[in-house]
């Protein structure tokens, strides 16, 4: 059982706390699910059972829950299940993968009272995979970031939500265009850049930038200026690819 009110489990912290057997096995069952593992790339059983299991995760992931609550299934291993669907290495699972992430997050998303402990979650799981070495991990962290700005509630869209993630969201996505050759995953890192940055600021000529409060503000504003000198670095980098990607 996991305190789901306690801080989010971050795949960093997984490295150092030893798996029970059990662990593995549930990982594989999620990941296995959301890619289709098994049956053809329309299997109508596979769907069904897929989307229940995103839209039931979602309604219980999608508010805040009690201290008092518990959750019977590790919902780290949840989140590895389908992140893991979304690299796998043949194309139609991973495009199964990546359909279950839309629907669990659009699922989440679109309840009145979203969770800011998910949205930390997430962000935080799909910046991590964007520094991983094989390519298909970069792959799930920028189809997430994209998916994740796609879905959020008008109401998140400011600097006051989900603006707070932006420049780690932008780092990691600006690291993966440096680390990768492949023109097809680059591709995709870049319009995950124009998703994050238009679903950010998309209001802010209308109704002006929000201000956060106190320490969060002065928090941002570090955050702002690492983005700022990492940008500035892409932009007189060795790799072409970085520096499209930074201007």
């Amino acid at each position: 059982d996991m305190d789901i009110s306690a801080e989010p489990l971050l795949p960093r912290d997984l490295a150092d706390r030893k798996p029970r057997v059990s662990d593995n096995s549930v990982r594989r069952m999620f990941q296995a699910i959301f890619a289709g593992v098994g049956g053809t790339e329309s299997n109508e059983s596979l769907i069904i059972e897929r989307d229940a299991l995103c839209t039931t995760f979602a309604e219980f992931l999608s508010t805040d829950i009690s201290t008092s609550q518990k959750c019977s299934v590790d919902v780290s291993l949840f989140l590895d299940g389908l992140i893991g669907a979304v690299s796998c290495d043949v194309f139609h699972q991973r495009e199964n993968g990546k359909q279950a992430l839309r629907l669990f997050t659009r699922s989440a998303f679109e309840r009145s009272n979203v969770s800011q402990q998910l949205i930390a979650k997430l962000a935080d799981r799909f910046c991590h995979c964007c520094h991983q070495r094989n390519w298909r991990d970069k792959w799930a962290g920028i189809v997430g970031i994209e998916v994740l700005s796609e879905f959020l509630p008008q109401e998140m869209l400011s600097l006051r939500g989900f603006g707070f993630y932006e420049p780690n969201l932008v780092r990691s996505l600006l690291y993966s265009l440096r680390d990768v050759e492949s023109a097809y995953v680059q591709s995709a890192a870049k319009r995950s850049l124009r998703a994050v940055i238009m679903a950010t600021h998309k209001d802010d000529m209308t109704s002006g930038i929000n201000v956060l409060p106190g320490d969060a503000q002065e928090a941002r504003e570090r955050l702002l200026k690492d983005f700022a000198y990492c940008l500035a670095l892409d932009l007189s980098s060795e790799y072409e690819s970085s520096r499209c990607g930074a201007e």
